[in-house]
Order: structure tokens, then C-alpha cells, then sequence
């Protein structure tokens, strides 16, 4: 089952439920009025009703369908993963740091996107990364090592014009992937990356996805983020990366 009408299915489980039932109820009116009470009156109101309700389901669930393709919801670390593989234009990252540290960076960089920015945490004295760690009980050496290691393939393959980071604002993680944004909150004390739940998915044809798309590129901006040069200053271990 492919993935849009598997989450079609785990979003509407109760309603599909209700609509075996009521399926086979008009399927049974439907055949009644085929039996020896065909000429009853009440059983063609019933044959009319049965019509009435297949077409009625028909109808919604094609729409359901043709809803979960195009604005997805719910998502998750291995869509996520799976998209990144198969980029053929653009990957944008904002996280704190990546979540597979230097995998995920390799990862991002076999992929064919020709457009890839990878936005993560500043250590600029008054940066959002600061209570983050505190939250999460991390050291500040670690968590500048976990920054430099993500880091660390793009300066290999001379490519840290495409890295900048975050010391202002951090609204979300926000990732987008050719046509799609996928987003979700920063909990206190986990990984953004270790709860299914929190993933969410919008095309970025959608408002939503047309929303975070634009967050990424705020924070992107210099009013918010420094290049790689312009941290080297506030992360040491960037220099051994």
C-alpha cells in the first residue's frame, strides 16, 4: 500500500469502518429490489437510497485520496530519509544539528539536489542553542562537536558556502525537499528526530508549506544567521572539522 493511501487509512480508520458498513447495506437494498419484493414500493425507496449512498462514498473517497497526496500530514524519520535519497532538486535543512551528525551530512550531499543548504545553531553569546542544551542536559563541547562533525563533509568537499548557522529564532526544525516541507517542534528534553509524531508534512504548494518555506528563508538571511567564516569565531571545533 503506498504511502498517501496508507496514511488515508490511519486518518480516517473510524469513518472506513462506517463506510464498510454502510456499503453493504446499500449493497443489500440494492439487491432486494432485484428479489420477489422488487415491485414494493418501500423497497424501491430502498434501491434509490442504496444508489445514492454507493455514489456518496465513491465521492468521498476519492477525495480523501486525492487529499492525501497532495497535502500530506503526517509523517516520519524514514519518509524523511527516503525523500533525501531520492532529491532531484532541492534539500534544505534547519535543525540544531543533524540528527545522524556526519551520516546525515553525507547523506544530504550524494544526493542529485543541485540547490542544498544546511542551516544549524549558532553559538553567537545570546543564540537559541544555549537553552536548548541546557534542556537536553548537553555540554556545551559536545554540543559544539555534534555542529562541527555535521559540518564536517561539506568542509571536506569544499562546500561551507552552502552551510550557514542559526542565532536568532528557532520556530521549528524545517526541512524542504523539492516540492516538500517537512516541519516539526523542538521538544524540551529529546531529539527533534527520536518521535514519529512530531513530523509533519505540506506540500510546498499548500499555505502551510508555503509558510515554513519561507520561515527557512528568514532565518537563512543574514539578520538571522552567520556564514561559515563568521562562526568560526564563536565554535572553535569548527576549525578541526
Amino acid at each position: 500500500m503506498s504511502g498517501p493511501i496508507r496514511r488515508a487509512f490511519g486518518r480516517h480508520k473510524i469513518e472506513f469502518f462506517i463506510t464498510i458498513g454502510l456499503f453493504m447495506l446499500s449493497l443489500a437494498l440494492v439487491t432486494l429490489a432485484f428479489g420477489p419484493f422488487g415491485g414494493n414500493r418501500l423497497v424501491q425507496v430502498g434501491e434509490r437510497l442504496g444508489f445514492a449512498i454507493i455514489v456518496a462514498v465513491i465521492v468521498r473517497w476519492t477525495n480523501i485520496f486525492f487529499t492525501a497526496g497532495e497535502h500530506i500530514v503526517a509523517s516520519s524519520d524514514q519518509e524523511y530519509h527516503d525523500a533525501v535519497k531520492v532529491a532531484k532538486h532541492k534539500v534544505w535543512v534547519c535543525q540544531t544539528w543533524l540528527h545522524g551528525i556526519d551520516r546525515d551530512a553525507v547523506e544530504i550531499l550524494a544526493s542529485n539536489a543541485t540547490n542544498i543548504r544546511l542551516l544549524l545553531s549558532s553559538f553567537k553569546p545570546g543564540s537559541h542553542i544555549y537553552p536548548r542544551i541546557t534542556g537536553r542536559g548537553i555540554r556545551e563541547s559536545i554540543a559544539k562537536g555534534n555542529v562541527a562533525s555535521s559540518v564536517a563533509p561539506f568542509v571536506e568537499r569544499n562546500k561551507t558556502d552552502r552551510v550557514r548557522f542559526n542565532y536568532s529564532h528557532h520556530p521549528a526544525w524545517i526541512v524542504v525537499i523539492d516540492s516538500y516541507v517537512y516541519w516539526g517542534p523542538t521538544p524540551v528534553h529529546a531529539d527533534n528526530h527520536s518521535i514519529d509524531f512530531l513530523f509533519h508534512k505540506h506540500s510546498l504548494s499548500s499555505p502551510e508549506g508555503a509558510f515554513w518555506s519561507t520561515q527557512f528563508e528568514l532565518l537563512w538571511d543574514e539578520h538571522h544567521s552567520v556564514s561559515f567564516e563568521g562562526e568560526l569565531q564563536f565554535n572553535e571545533k569548527l576549525a578541526d572539522s
